[in-house]
This record gives structure tokens, C-alpha cells and sequence, in this order.
């Protein structure tokens, strides 16, 4: 029996547009939103990143007057109109080539967001339900910028190490040559 169901796929890594497969399939919806074109690859984690760009234009979407459902096509529009100039645009590919006139639609489940749920604001940048979030994500950051030190400080030692090396050599040469001159 074959799957009815619509099918949207997010991905967020290197090279992820290049996977873009045509298979055939009639009377479904299946997209593929790629956090960059062909052939580019995506940013790291942080500020700019697929993910972080994704869940701004989602709670903007939200906070707008206007009603869900989000459509697939309109939440592209928004991360790349919203992205800072140089960012890598997201893309919305279809995977079965048939769209038959309609994109995939977002919608809040029920209950998941009332008045009551805490916003984002300048006073609180952090409320409870994305603070864990924003915490691992900071921790990541910070990982990686401690292996990227960690990997620059290896890298200053080494060239270090063998300049140090290179002085030493060339010190023992002009000796020799210092010997030699004094012994002729």
C-alpha cells in the first residue's frame, strides 16, 4: 500500500540541497527545504544559522495578525527577505515534482500557544520554554569556539616550534662558518 501522507523534510547540513531526488508519486505533496542552494554549504551554528534563522521567521510568522496556517513558500519568502545581506538563501525544492497547485501548510497544533505563553522581549530574551534551548546552543558555541582556539593555539606552537627550529640550524651554521674562518 502506498503512503498518503504528505511529507516535508528540513535539512540543515553541508551540501543538503544537493540530495534533491525527482521520484514519482501522484496525489501527495513531498518538499524538501534545504538551508542552501546547490552546491553551498551552510553556516555553522550560531546567529545565522539555518536553524536560527528558521525558528525567528516561525515565531514571526506567529506573532503576525494574521491566522496560521504557514505555507512552505511564504516561510522561504520570509527567512530570505528577513536574512542579513550575504546570507546563503534557504530553498524549497519539490521533491515529486507535482505540486498540483498547493505547497505544504504549518500549523500550530492545539493548545501549543496561547496569550499566556511567555514572549520574547528585551526584559526577557530567555523565558523558561526556550531557555534550555538557548543554553545548549550556547554551550555548543562555546565548544566550538574553545576548539577552534584550541586548534589555532596547536597550530602558533607548531609554527613556533619550527622557526625556533630554524634559528637554531641557521645559529649552528654561522657558528661553523665562524669556526672555519678562525681555523684558515
Amino acid at each position: 500500500m502506498a503512503a498518503e501522507a504528505d511529507v516535508l523534510s528540513l535539512l540543515d547540513c553541508i551540501y543538503d540541497s544537493n540530495d534533491h531526488k525527482g521520484v514519482s508519486e501522484e496525489g501527495r505533496t513531498y518538499e524538501l527545504f534545504a538551508a542552501c542552494h546547490r552546491g553551498q554549504k551552510t553556516r555553522a551554528p550560531g546567529l545565522n544559522s539555518f536553524t536560527t534563522r528558521l525558528l525567528d521567521a516561525l515565531e514571526h510568522l506567529l506573532d503576525t495578525p494574521k491566522d496560521p496556517p504557514i505555507v512552505m513558500t511564504h516561510l522561504e519568502e520570509v527567512i530570505n527577505t528577513r536574512a542579513p545581506q550575504g546570507l546563503i538563501p534557504v530553498m524549497l525544492l519539490d521533491r515529486l515534482d507535482n505540486h498540483f497547485g498547493r505547497h505544504i501548510q504549518l500549523t500550530p497544533l492545539l493548545g501549543s500557544r496561547t496569550d499566556k505563553a511567555p514572549k520574547i522581549t528585551s526584559e526577557n530574551p530567555y523565558p523558561p520554554d526556550r531557555l534550555k534551548s538557548r543554553i545548549v546552543t550556547q554551550r555548543w558555541n562555546g565548544a566550538l569556539n574553545y576548539a577552534q582556539l584550541q586548534n589555532k593555539k596547536d597550530r602558533l606552537e607548531s609554527r613556533i616550534a619550527t622557526q625556533r627550529w630554524k634559528d637554531a640550524l641557521n645559529y649552528a651554521k654561522l657558528q661553523s662558518k665562524k669556526r672555519k674562518s678562525v681555523l684558515s
